[in-house]
């Protein structure tokens, strides 16, 4: 942290999480939609809900991160009152120009990149048992 942060004494919702904003040509400059790194979680039944399901979403994911569950939790809670964090809330040390008032090293980006090399060869992997599947299927009805 590298400064007082005003806006949780203020905000008013269930919860304030920084949205990855859109770029003109479509996308955004960020891995996914929301950042989790820093969130405000209001104290309320239906953000304690909300963490369960988001817990739940985790859990049944193989090779996804906090945020594709934040996101896919979002959707099962669409009645929840979201606020956007700035960006100084979830300042990456090396992108951006503001400020951080909260600073992250990132020393998670290679577990990203690593998730895609491992999705990359599950991939080739039962690529290659389908057409060895395949072939044995042919193998047997021309037999």
């Amino acid at each position: 942290m590298r400064g007082a942060l005003p806006l949780f004494d203020q905000i008013d919702c269930d919860i304030g999480v920084f949205k990855a904003p859109a770029e003109p040509e479509g996308g955004t400059r960020y891995s996914h939609p929301y950042l989790t790194g820093t969130l405000y979680l209001a104290n309320n039944q239906k953000v304690r809900a909300f963490v369960e399901e988001w817990v739940r979403a985790q859990a049944g994911m193989v090779l996804g991160v906090d945020q594709d569950s934040f996101a896919q939790a979002l959707q099962v809670h669409p009645e929840l009152r979201l606020h956007p964090l700035p960006e100084a809330y979830v300042k990456i040390f090396d992108r951006g120009t503001e400020p951080a008032l909260i600073e992250h090293f990132q020393a998670s980006r290679r577990q990203p990149k690593l998730q895609r090399r491992i999705k990359h060869w599950r991939n080739r992997i039962l690529g290659i048992l389908f057409l060895l599947f395949l072939a044995l299927l042919i193998v047997w009805i021309w037999g």
